[in-house]
């Protein structure tokens, strides 16, 4: 029993120190200046989970920018909107307002 635990300890003990410092590079090396993170042609069914995932890596990015895509007649417009109390950063665009140079 004693050497199972010891091993546990050691493999938690090797993941820790792994985020550690993940986390330590993270903050070191974090210029992510003029990131823009758009989500475009979004279903109804997996648009939740598409915008958490968006918003985690706006947050891993230094805050730089997340904008949805969505007609407003879409059905995951209203996912985005509904998402957008929860995450304030979002912008909502709908695709005839975006130019391409």
């Amino acid at each position: 029993m004693y050497i199972i635990s010891m091993i546990l300890l050691i493999i938690f003990a090797v993941v820790g120190l792994c985020a550690f410092l993940t986390a330590i590079m993270d903050m070191c090396c974090c210029s992510c200046k003029g990131v823009t993170i758009i989500l475009d042609k979004l279903e109804a069914d997996n648009a939740e989970a598409q915008v958490r995932r968006a918003a985690r890596m706006y947050k891993e990015t230094c805050h730089a920018r997340l904008i949805c895509v969505c007609n407003t007649d879409d059905p995951a417009h209203d996912i985005c909107e509904l998402m957008k109390n929860e995450y304030p950063f979002l912008e909502l665009v709908r695709p005839e307002d975006i130019r391409i140079p």
